[in-house]
């Protein structure tokens, strides 16, 4: 059995994304899981560049208008693909999107 990276709780979650990046444009998507540290996507990965690509990925439905997350590819899967949140110092992660979603 594989062991456990993630040091932050997943939770099961559907909303919706918007990502960026030069090579496929804009897409909106649904995220299967998301944590503070990072998040699935459901998508085609075919779109996507290759593992360690740095795209950007806004929450969409909430509130208040979101930042832009720079999100780092880490994994695919044939649902999707999953994604390291690049946290810069102050930066409060995918925490207060949660918050506004009420995760």
């Amino acid at each position: 059995m594989e062991q456990e990276k993630r040091s932050s709780r997943r939770v099961k979650v559907l909303c919706r994304m918007k990502i960026y990046h030069s090579s496929f444009g804009e897409k909106e998507v649904n995220t299967r899981d998301v944590s503070d540290e990072g998040l699935f996507l459901l998508l085609d990965a075919e779109i996507l560049p290759p593992m360690g690509t740095i795209i950007q990925g806004q929450v969409l439905g909430t509130a208040r208008p979101q930042s832009l997350l720079d999100m780092e590819i880490v994994r695919f899967e044939e649902a999707g693909a999953g994604f390291r949140v690049c946290k810069a110092d102050g930066h409060p992660g995918l925490s207060s999107s949660l918050r506004d979603l009420g995760v």
